[in-house]
């Protein structure tokens, strides 16, 4: 059973292509997740299409000021339709993160996602280029990944290398984990060594299953099944016999 809420990003509060944030805002959120504080989270949700072409306008809460940012490059995920957009730059990373509940102590559990490093485009300007490098961390716990923590034993995807105005692709990544309670936090926090707005990571097709193998009975249980197959055996040959001495 799927235990991830809207890991496609399909389920939005004011559709694609607009930075994340409320629609009196002029932004945008995926249902289920919850984003990054702060008065503009340089986060989008884009469209494969939409991401290069249309790009989405960035709002600065108590200002007029605003710009349309974009992707210099971009293709649809494996997952297809809507993927989620973060500005990976350490001075501006925030956290995308959802509660799962349903969970069963002890039990493994499968994630997988599918991931991408891009840039970000300011439309109508040629700055924020040059050689950027993109990744994930991710999460199954108690809180949410944060921005600035600590992040030394975190799990983490491979860093993505692109050249100025690149696109790497798309990778997917499995990894599992055993849960500790019933209720715990997926969290999503991009990263990249590269400063300034340019490198952003990109992600989809989140997925959480339990992949706990079913129980196999112990060697005994096998040992005393076994058993009382051959007593039951003797019995029936024994009855057999005796039914056919009284017939005789």
């Amino acid at each position: 059973m799927e235990l991830v809420v809207n890991g496609s990003f399909e389920d939005t509060t004011n559709g694609a292509n607009k930075f994340w944030g409320t629609a009196a805002q002029g932004g945008s959120e995926a249902t289920g997740w919850t984003g990054g504080a702060g008065a503009t989270p340089i986060q989008a949700i884009y469209t494969a299409t939409g991401a290069t072409t249309v790009g989405a306008v960035q709002f600065f809460s108590g200002t007029s000021f605003t710009q349309t940012l974009g992707l210099w490059d971009s293709s649809a995920s494996p997952d297809g339709g809507n993927y989620f957009a973060s500005d990976s730059a350490p001075e501006n990373s925030q956290p995308l993160s959802q509660t799962i509940s349903g969970l069963t102590a002890g039990h493994q559990y499968e994630l997988t996602f599918d991931y991408a490093a891009s840039q970000f485009h300011c439309f109508g300007t040629s700055y924020w280029t040059g050689a950027t490098q993109s990744s994930w961390y991710f999460n199954l716990g108690a809180t949410s990944l944060v921005h600035g923590q600590d992040l030394t034993g975190i799990a983490q995807t491979q860093v993505l290398a692109i050249p100025s105005q690149g696109f790497s692709g798309w990778y997917t990544e499995t990894y599992d984990f055993t849960a500790n309670t019933a209720s715990e936090v997926l969290s999503f926090l991009a990263a990249s060594p590269s400063t300034g707005l340019p490198p952003v990571a990109l992600l989809d097709g989140v997925s959480l299953v339990d992949v706990t193998p079913s129980a196999v009975p112990e060697p005994s249980t096998f040992a005393l099944a076994g058993s009382a197959l051959f007593i039951g055996g003797i019995v029936a040959l024994r009855r057999r016999a005796q039914l056919k001495t009284a017939a005789n």
